[in-house]
């Protein structure tokens, strides 16, 4: 095999096969195979997929599987130094024409090479004594002068150029620094090895960073794949939750729908029982009037008289029926518990996504405050600790502040508070720390909610705004959004309430700030029903109610209140013509037509009484697969919205990783190339630092340390931090989480409609600037401060009124309603009722029926039209019945028992809307739909 064969295969195993050329910093995979490092990494960026090898295409697991290949980069670093040695043309003797001999030198004045036999003669003869000799070279043209064509002998140093002695004499180069070859490579060595040496210091910095770029780049997969599974495991158990609720209802709903049908087909064959009864009894007296034996005749009407009497006198009817427990379904499909359970793993997810980890600062504390070992619980204590001094301890009142501080971003943090007096907030840093100014809120620096003497109040700069009436908050959501300068409180408790925001423009860092008052339960809420005087019974922690026994209905604990007040008819009986006198029976004194007649009365009744069952049975079964079919399509288009907001989180959770992850990736692939050029660099230095021409180590060294001087001028640019931006990211899931739970509302709501037809929740499109809907839209407040209500045409604006969202235009529906600290208009109207104006007013409009409680008189207003009733101390609950039809509006009193108030008659002729009217407000004024 030849040489150049054989330095063929070596180059070709030493040559990547990406790029064909000699391996530049390689590394090898699992595989075995060998590749430059830029190149793979190409080739692993423009991948979406798994790492293939690009020649056996086994997979491997990214970065962390490559391997520098140390040995393999030196036997390249060798080859391509000799390669470089020898890869210059062989330069001949220009006068051995017959046998070709290498030139030892060339002379620039004759220009010509020249083998060592000539060169001997050549420097013999004397006028070739001053001819210049070079290193044998096969073309001269940049060995001369391109002006003079004479031998270049001189460097410029100021003009960074290469001269004859003509230049250096006649040219413009008489005022500069010029060197000969000999002083200006020995200048140019010098400042070339201080800037490899720069470049070296660099390498090593590069592999450095390139290394711990790596290694970033393995903890973010692992913390990405982590958030990833946590965030799944929320969702899934989000999607469980909503499943779960599904064919909890679904089972409730199948139950209460079988119990109804066996009730109807028991009473079917409870009647058709009887219809066979009759008609054995029928049959026989047919068979006894056929006798002809008068003996005869008399013994059989004795054996069957009191089968006659029994069948003439016993009620032909159809036993009560089991209809739909809607309470039942309702206490099923119960929005508390599904709610807060939601409200959790949302929570979970937020905390998931935007870690915020806060601890008390015991240097703050106050010596009547104890902290807990995880600095995370603080509680009052009557005896003064001995805490050590320290400037930033509160003297006067007992706070404490956080240790973690905020400049910027938005952050959410949850407090969970007990019983008795307290505050919570934030301040600056420089907040005073003794004195009355020191106390949180009465200064410029701080801003705070508080529980004080049974009042929710918000303070800043000792401005105090009293809040509405409310029940101490259990937990606070406070939500810090730094840019925009707001801070919000919202209970956290059961449905979700916003509380107050407090808006400035935050000028330092803030700091979470809480003061305990008092311990003492009379300021909680644990001792008195807020609707009476009397004892509470155990708290609801899910809807923070605690009531007496008497009012203990509203949580769904007593079941005495919980009857049916459906107007029961009186049971369907047979003609009174059709029966006897009281201690009368058949006898043979009576006609025989008689008794056929009372026998086929009841056999057409009880055959007519049956057709009707079964008609209604059809019906109702009909029904029943409505319903089945509503709730079905509303519970799956629940878990849509879940699965839909999952998909959503997801993609919000990628799209904030895969910048960073693409940056990560782009920063270790400019790092390795940086490294690949000041190796190349390296090499070139060495190469030229052997290079034996004088003139074209000047031109390379020339050249290398240009490039030299730019690689250690750029930047070194280590990967950004890959993680997700809270700030972004949470508003962004906030926002997603806001249209989940209002989406969930809303099919909640459609649920409690399907299974109730008369089902109503209040019209926030209605509702008066200063009325204030729950969150489950089934009550209306009173608030002192008018909300920010977007503009609507259905708005009402000069009275403080409100109408259901649904409308009747058929049927019978029945609802309590309880009004309290207020006087009232309650009843229905058409929705044409005007906003503006004296033709607003709900007793005003011609197109409105309702009851007014003003001045402890009770009013019936028809159509504008006044009726005084009567004159009353309290109306707190009334309940409605309503028939379309029948064209009836009554009107209960259901304080003690039900007592009839007032009953509308009209001709309905649009669909009619509840609709409420509050006077005399005070803060704690309130209209709540009961059922």
């Amino acid at each position: 095999m030849s040489v150049r064969k054989t330095e063929e295969l070596l180059a070709n195993e030493l040559s990547c096969p990406i790029c064909l050329k000699l391996f530049s910093e390689p590394v090898m995979l699992p595989c075995g195979h060998n590749y430059c490092l830029a190149c793979i990494w190409e080739a692993m960026m423009s991948e979406k997929g798994p790492h293939l090898c690009p020649e056996c295409r086994q997979e491997f697991p990214g970065s962390k599987a490559l391997q520098r290949n140390l040995k393999l980069c030196n036997i390249v670093d060798t080859y391509r130094a000799a390669l470089e040695k020898s890869s210059r043309d062989q330069v001949w003797c220009g006068h051995c024409l017959e046998d070709r001999t290498p030139a030892a030198k060339t002379c620039l004045s004759c220009e010509i090479s020249l083998c060592s036999h000539h060169l001997q003669r050549h420097s013999i003869k004397y006028s070739f004594s001053n001819h210049t000799l070079m290193e044998p070279m096969s073309d001269l043209s940049g060995q001369k002068c391109s002006i003079h064509s004479k031998a270049l002998e001189f460097f410029c140093v100021t003009d960074a150029s290469v001269l004859c002695a003509s230049c250096f004499i006649e040219g413009t180069h008489q005022d500069h620094d010029i060197q000969n070859f000999e002083s200006a490579e020995a200048d140019i060595r010098c400042i070339l090895q201080s800037q490899v040496k720069l470049a070296s210091n660099k390498m090593k910095m590069v592999e450095t960073l390139l290394q711990r770029s790596l290694e970033d780049e393995k903890v973010f997969a692992t913390a990405r794949n982590r958030l990833v599974a946590k965030s799944m495991t929320l969702l899934g158990s989000m999607l469980q939750r909503v499943n779960s609720y599904k064919s909890g209802l679904s089972r409730e709903l199948e139950e209460e729908q079988g119990g109804q049908q066996e009730s109807w087909q028991a009473g079917i064959n409870h009647v058709m029982k009887q219809q066979a009864g009759l008609k054995e009894v029928h049959d026989q007296v047919a068979s006894i009037l056929e006798e002809t034996d008068t003996s005869m005749f008399v013994l059989r009407y004795l054996g069957i008289k009191d089968r006659l009497k029994d069948a003439i006198e016993s009620n032909v009817s159809m036993p009560s029926q089991r209809v739909l427990d809607v309470k039942r379904l309702h206490a099923a499909m119960e929005t508390d518990e599904f709610r807060e359970e939601m409200t959790r793993l949302l929570q979970a997810l937020h905390t998931l996504l935007n870690p915020l980890e806060l601890t008390f600062d015991p240097n703050t504390v106050h010596p009547n405050l104890i902290l807990s070992n995880d600095l995370k619980t603080v509680k009052y204590s009557a005896k003064r600790q001995t805490y050590p001094e320290h400037a930033e301890r509160f003297q006067t009142t007992p706070q404490v502040l956080c240790a973690q501080g905020f400049s910027g971003g938005e952050h959410v943090w949850v407090v969970e508070l007990g019983p008795g007096a307290w505050s919570v907030g934030l301040c600056y840093h420089s907040m005073p720390r003794k004195g009355d100014v020191s106390r949180l809120g009465h200064n410029a620096v701080s801003w705070r909610l508080q529980w004080k003497n049974k009042k929710l109040t918000a303070c800043h700069g000792s401005s105090v705004a009293a809040l509405p009436d409310t029940l101490p908050p259990l937990r606070l959501e406070m939500i810090l959004d730094y840019g925009a300068g707001t801070l919000s409180f919202h209970s956290t408790v059961g449905r979700r309430e916003h509380l107050h925001t407090f808006r400035t423009t935050f000028r330092e860092t803030v700091y979470p700030a809480f003061s305990i008052h008092s311990t003492s339960t009379d300021e909680g809420w644990y001792d008195k029903c807020p609707r009476c005087p009397v004892p509470t019974v155990t708290p609801c922690l899910s809807c923070q109610l605690a009531t007496c026994t008497q009012h203990l209905h509203l949580q769904g604990g007593n079941e005495a209140f919980r009857r049916s007040l459906a107007e029961v008819g009186p049971p369907l009986r047979s003609n009174p013509d059709l029966r006897e006198e009281k201690g009368t029976g058949p006898s043979a004194s009576k006609p025989a037509s008689t008794w056929m007649a009372q026998l086929r009365a009841r056999e057409q009744l009880a055959e007519a009484l049956l057709q009707r069952e079964r008609d209604r049975e059809a019906t109702v079964r009909m029904a029943n697969t409505r319903l089945r079919e509503k709730v079905g399509k509303l519970l799956d288009h629940m878990t849509e919205l879940v699965s839909a907001y999952g998909v959503q989180v997801m993609g919000l959770i990628e799209a904030e990783l895969r910048p960073r992850e693409e940056s990560l990736r782009g920063s270790t692939w400019r790092i390795a190339r940086l490294q690949q050029q000041l190796e190349e660099v390296r090499l070139g230095a060495t190469a030229a630092t052997n290079e034996g021409d004088e003139t074209l180590t000047l031109e390379r060294l020339e050249s290398i340390q240009a490039q030299v001087g730019q690689l250690v001028e750029q930047p070194l640019e280590g990967a950004t931090q890959a993680c997700p931006d809270p700030a972004r990211l949470c508003a962004s899931l906030e926002a997603k989480n806001a249209e989940l739970r209002a989406a969930l509302g809303v099919a909640q709501r459609g649920l409690r409609s399907v299974l109730n037809p008369s089902e109503v929740t209040l019209d926030a499109n209605t509702v008066h600037p200063s009325l204030v809907l729950s969150e489950d839209l089934r009550t209306v407040a009173y608030s002192a401060t008018k909300q920010l209500y977007p503009q609507h045409p259905d708005r009402f604006v000069s009275f403080l009124q409100v109408l259901s969202s649904q409308g009747f235009s058929g049927g019978q529906h029945r609802w309590q309603v309880e009004a309290e600290g207020c006087q009232w208009v309650l009843g229905v109207c058409y929705r044409s009722l005007a906003r503006v104006g004296l033709p607003s007013a709900l007793e005003s409009s011609s197109g409105s029926w309702c009851l007014m409680w003003c001045d402890n008189l009770l009013r019936a207003y028809s159509q504008g039209r006044d009726t005084p009733l009567l004159r009353t101390i309290a109306l707190r609950r009334l309940e409605i019945h309503l028939d379309y039809d029948a064209g009836s509006l009554t009107f209960y009193s259901a304080n003690d028992g039900i007592v009839h108030l007032h009953t509308f008659k009209a001709a309905f002729t649009d669909p009619v809307y509840l609709a409420f009217r509050m006077m005399s407000c005070q803060n704690k004024s309130h209209i709540t739909l009961i059922s």
